[in-house]
């Protein structure tokens, strides 16, 4: 008997080939990247809504803050703060690896938890010598070879300018091909209020050159096959259109701010369309066109939905709102959006062919196509079709 198979993955190639049982694909979880000072003043907690959240560890929290904060169930990545070297690198020649570890275990941490390696960025848009390259991925080795002695759920992070200087990252770290690694996919990177605050990695205030999202989108598609044998956290991709497309490259996690970004900017998901509605005064306020009235319609009606049985009009009323309390109703929709759009794209789990298809009606479904993130699509779609290989198996 004569077959043929089409296989993204080479790990589960060689399992059929062994005839082994093929191992329970893992879903791709999308964390709600959350303030800290927010999870204790919210009237509804982040995880309430999601079970997969991140934080960044702060030396102010309390001792056995996790085991305070968080259920058991919940799946809580904990990030190091790097980020803030990018804008203020001499930060890292003073850091203290040490006291970090100290304060992982002082506040705690539950078996669920994923604990991000302290690292030292690379920026996108900035011109850096090679050797400083090297430096700084040198550096992050050292901290996760530090952090991971102490604390085993630790998980490094690469990072590099290119495709070759992120492999050349990996193999810095000398891992085995069964550890998680995160990725700093740079997408937050690709926008003004981020790049103007990093100019060589420093001087606040001027100008960088902003890398645009399809030139990092193009990185992150080459750099994904060859990570094909890791699990992968594509830091800073769990945004509305970012994630399915994620979830299409094989990532196992992402993590995201846009949701509470947005809220506050006065934009709410329609993640059935990928779409956004504006609820503001001042960016084109469309809350009200009859598909948007439709969407938010079909949501009141969801029995999961956070704000079920409440009246359309009310609801509409609300979300356009100035203050605090409809930030956090803008927000909450907003997770709520991810969460179950998470939950919409992880049931084509081990079928990327026709997740594409999927993402390619919704971003065609209405009057407006969405022309960038179609052309994203078809890029992905190219990348998968480089790194697939066909097997010609023959069964006695």
């Amino acid at each position: 008997m004569f077959h043929r198979l089409r296989l993204l993955r080479g790990k589960t190639c060689w399992y059929i080939l062994l005839g082994l049982p093929v191992e329970k694909k893992l879903n791709m979880l999308n964390y709600m990247s959350e303030d800290i000072d927010m999870i204790g003043k919210s009237k509804v907690k982040i995880d309430k809504i999601n079970d997969a959240v991140l934080v960044t560890v702060r030396g102010d929290l309390p001792d056995g803050w996790h085991q305070d904060t968080f259920e058991s169930k919940t799946k809580v990545a904990k990030d190091s703060g790097g980020f803030q070297f990018l804008g203020q690198p001499e930060l890292a020649e003073t850091f203290d690896v040490d006291e970090l570890i100290h304060n992982h275990k002082r506040i705690g941490f539950g078996r669920h938890d994923t604990i991000m390696s302290a690292d030292f960025p690379i920026p996108t848009g900035v011109d850096m010598d090679k050797n400083e390259v090297i430096r700084r991925q040198m550096i992050s080795v050292e901290w996760y070879d530090r952090m991971q002695s102490q604390i085993r759920q630790t998980i490094p992070v690469l990072h590099g300018q290119t495709v070759q200087e992120i492999l050349n990252h990996k193999d810095m770290y000398g891992l085995n091909s069964e550890k998680m690694v995160a990725v700093g996919s740079n997408l937050s990177q690709s926008t003004v209020p981020v790049m103007g605050r990093m100019k060589n990695g420093k001087m606040r205030g001027q100008k960088a050159s902003v890398i645009p999202r399809n030139v990092i989108w193009q990185r992150i598609f080459e750099i994904m096959p060859d990570l094909d044998r890791q699990e992968v956290f594509l830091l800073g991709a769990g945004g509305m259109n970012a994630a399915p497309l994620a979830a299409l490259l094989g990532a196992k996690s992402v993590d995201a701010t846009s949701w509470r970004l947005n809220a506050k900017m006065f934009a709410i998901y329609d993640t059935t369309h990928g779409r956004f509605i504006r609820c503001g005064s001042k960016n084109g306020n469309n809350i009200m066109n009859q598909r948007h009235q439709e969407f938010l319609s079909m949501r009141l009606k969801d029995e999961d939905y956070p704000f079920y049985g409440m009246s359309l009009k009310d609801f509409t009323k609300v979300l356009q709102l100035e203050g605090a309390r409809a930030t956090e109703i803008r927000g909450i929709h907003n997770a709520w959006e991810l969460k179950k759009d998470n939950e919409v794209y992880n049931e084509y789990e081990g079928d990327p062919e026709r997740l594409a298809k999927m993402l390619e009606k919704r971003w065609t479904s209405t009057n407006w196509t969405d022309h960038q993130n179609l052309k994203l699509l078809n890029k992905a779609k190219e990348c998968m079709k480089s790194s697939t290989r066909e097997l010609e198996v023959y069964i006695n």
